[in-house]
């Protein structure tokens, strides 16, 4: 026998064998992510024709992507009335200022802080001038939160609205790219001046076990089971952390909370819709 024609032989029946190998793992990896994605598409067109059952549509890119992450356990900051707290709000104050008052005001300012835990601050002064730009807004927010003494260094600004004759300019906390919609401030601006302003802090946060959202897609189909959201247009939707505030929200001091898909509509309104599974 001539070995090393053999040798030669099975050498070749080996490299042909490897090629076709290769050759169809390449082409049934590239036609099942085809697959997926038509798959994929298709049942996006399926939501969005079922949507429109209730004439809600989308104006915005549903996103794909699932997320991984933990859900959080967070401990609010607690907060304590005292003079210095007091006084940055609504000036000089000669009342009693204790745990067992809760509410302060005074000509035209006013805090009160609920549940040991927010801040709202009302200013009665009534302004009318509109606000036409971005940076004089960003001006007022400074300028407030310097006088107020608020740190605002862990806070981002997620969103600026108009309604009516003033404007909504919200900000967040963030937590490893995610936004904590529990943890937020609020400032309502007319004319030059901040009007009302509500803040919540948290102070400490504690990892849990993991959540894998659901498709924003697969969310959507739950805008189905509101009665009340109709005739809307979706603008945009964000993966982020929050839970709902409920009647005990005065009397608790920490809170678990979940992935959500927040939606939201041109009328600048929004819904969180569950984005967790377990």
């Amino acid at each position: 026998m001539d070995w090393n024609k053999s040798n030669t032989i099975l050498i070749v029946a080996f490299l042909v064998v490897n090629v076709f190998l290769f050759g169809y793992i390449y082409i049934s990896d590239n036609f099942t992510e085809k697959y997926d994605l038509e798959d994929k598409e298709e049942f996006l067109n399926s939501v969005k024709e079922i949507l429109k059952t209730k004439n809600i549509t989308t104006s915005c890119e549903i996103p794909s992507k699932i997320y991984k992450a933990p859900f959080l356990e967070i401990k609010y900051d607690i907060i304590n009335p005292s003079e210095e707290l007091i006084e940055n709000f609504i000036g000089e104050y000669d009342g009693i200022i204790n745990d067992e008052v809760l509410f302060y005001e005074n000509e035209f300012d006013s805090i009160e802080i609920v549940g040991m835990k927010k801040i709202i601050y009302n200013n009665e002064k009534a302004y009318s001038t509109e606000i036409k730009n971005t940076e004089s807004v960003d001006n007022i927010i400074s300028d407030f939160c310097n006088e107020k003494k608020i740190d605002a260094s862990n806070f981002i600004k997620v969103n600026e609205v108009n309604i009516n004759d003033y404007k909504l300019i919200t900000f967040v906390e963030r937590y490893k790219g995610y936004n904590l919609e529990n943890a937020y401030m609020n400032f309502y601006i007319k004319g030059e001046e901040v009007f009302k302003f509500e803040m919540q802090k948290i102070v400490s946060l504690n990892e849990r076990a993991q959540i894998t959202s659901i498709p924003a897609a697969e969310a959507l189909l739950r805008l189905m089971t509101y009665d009340s959201i109709n005739n809307k247009e979706v603008t945009d939707i964000q993966i982020c952390y929050y839970t709902s505030e409920n009647e005990e929200f005065e009397n608790i001091n920490s809170i678990d909370v979940d992935l959500v898909w927040k939606v939201i509509f041109s009328d600048n309104t929004f819904v969180y819709l569950v984005a967790g599974e377990y």
